[in-house]
């Protein structure tokens, strides 16, 4: 039984670390070989020696040539995004006591990471320095799984914080933007639809409320 649990596990593993390039190279050595040997038809006397020599050890050249390919062009591919810029999006959300529901206080976007590692500290950073929030305060926070951007060459880590209290009045609220430089950023009016965080008001609406500081 645990065998059984834990192999589409596995399976869902191998297929993320070899790619789905090199199983189609394989299904499709393997569909090009039964083609071949039945347009050859070989005589169902034939001597084994001879149907090896013949038919399967050239197919397993190729195969092994063809897969050794792939996975090379694989590796390249996953080295190559991964030397794209990493980018964080971070949301500051609050509670809102008269519509009873977790809200959006501040959030930025395209703000420049240098790895997973610096995401919760950088985002507190950003708050402190961009937002002028100085230290948060907050009851909880949510990583969710980094996305890649082929368009803009880029990966997008996501991080949202559950503020204990709103930002001091001097701070900025409302959304912003870095630009590519990483240098500068400006105020967003409304965030574009392709740069939305991720099922944003379905986390928002599953959250349980706070405990109000005064009960």
């Amino acid at each position: 039984m645990a065998t059984a649990t834990h192999k589409p596990d596995f399976l869902r593993f191998l297929l993320k670390q070899t790619g789905t390039v090199v199983t189609l190279v394989i299904v499709g050595i393997f569909l090009l070989a039964l083609l071949f040997f039945v347009l050859q038809q070989p005589a169902l006397g034939a001597d084994w020696k001879d149907l090896y020599a013949d038919y399967i050890d050239p197919w397993i050249a190729i195969g092994t040539l063809l897969a050794a390919g792939a996975i090379w062009i694989h590796t390249q591919i996953v080295e190559f995004r991964a030397s794209w810029p990493q980018k964080m999006h971070v949301v500051y959300a609050l509670f809102d006591w008269e519509k009873e529901q977790w809200t959006v206080h501040a959030e930025i976007l395209n703000a420049p990471l240098s790895g997973e590692a610096d995401l919760r500290n950088w985002a507190q950073s950003i708050a402190q320095t961009v937002m002028q929030a100085g230290r948060i305060s907050f009851t909880g926070f949510q990583i969710k799984p980094g996305r890649r951007i082929a368009k803009a060459r880029k990966t997008i880590h996501y991080i949202l914080f559950f503020l204990d209290e709103p930002f001091p009045k001097e701070a900025r609220t409302g959304s912003y933007r870095y630009h590519d430089s990483g240098a500068t950023w400006e105020k967003l009016e409304q965030v574009p639809d392709s740069e939305q965080f991720p099922h944003l008001s379905s986390i928002l609406l599953s959250t349980p409320q706070p405990k109000r500081k005064d009960s």
